[in-house]
């Protein structure tokens, strides 16, 4: 007895209309990839650059579970709005708090980098200097845009993974 597979057939309309879906699916998983550039000079360093990828991951799916993976377990938070914070439990109440306002509105984050400065020393610590983008999109809410200027420290762990030591940063100035 022979099997015959049966043949999907697609009207033009159903195929425009899955040729979308496969679009927008894989525009969507695009999208919590970080847009990092790198000024001339600053040289690409696979362990660091991963940092900016895993936070802006973080960030897209609001979620601070990863946050162990970028900073260290005793890694400095200098923000504009309160004292030092120091370790990764101080770290992410801060974020938590953004991330269940935005949850809360079915909203979501989009975080892009730029590095204009990085030093690495010995393979071991280094620090970049840039600017970052934050475009948070709520429905029913005009969209807004923060940019930031950073300095992190990044240390590399004995097992030979990069964390974020220190995180400092301060907001831009908008234009009138």
């Amino acid at each position: 007895m022979k099997l015959r597979t049966p043949r999907l057939k697609l009207s033009k309309k159903n195929s425009c209309i899955l040729l979308g879906l496969a679009a927008c699916l894989s525009f969507g998983t695009f999208s919590a990839r970080a847009d990092i550039v790198l000024e001339d000079g600053v040289t690409p360093h696979k362990g660091i650059d991963a940092l900016y990828e895993k936070l802006a991951a973080a960030t897209a799916s609001l979620n601070t579970e990863s946050f162990s993976k970028i900073y260290a377990e005793d890694a400095f938070y200098l923000i504009p709005t309160a004292p030092l914070i120091q370790g990764i439990d101080g770290i992410k109440p801060d974020w938590d708090d953004w991330f269940v306002w935005m949850k809360e509105g079915n909203g979501s984050l989009d975080m892009d980098f730029r590095i204009v400065a990085r030093e690495v020393h010995d393979d071991a610590i280094g620090y970049d200097i840039g600017y970052a983008k934050t475009l948070q999109k709520r429905p029913n809410e005009a969209d807004v845009t923060y940019e930031t200027k950073f300095v992190v420290v990044t240390k590399k762990l004995p097992n030979g993974e990069w964390r974020y030591q220190v995180d400092a940063y301060s907001q831009l100035k908008k234009d009138k």
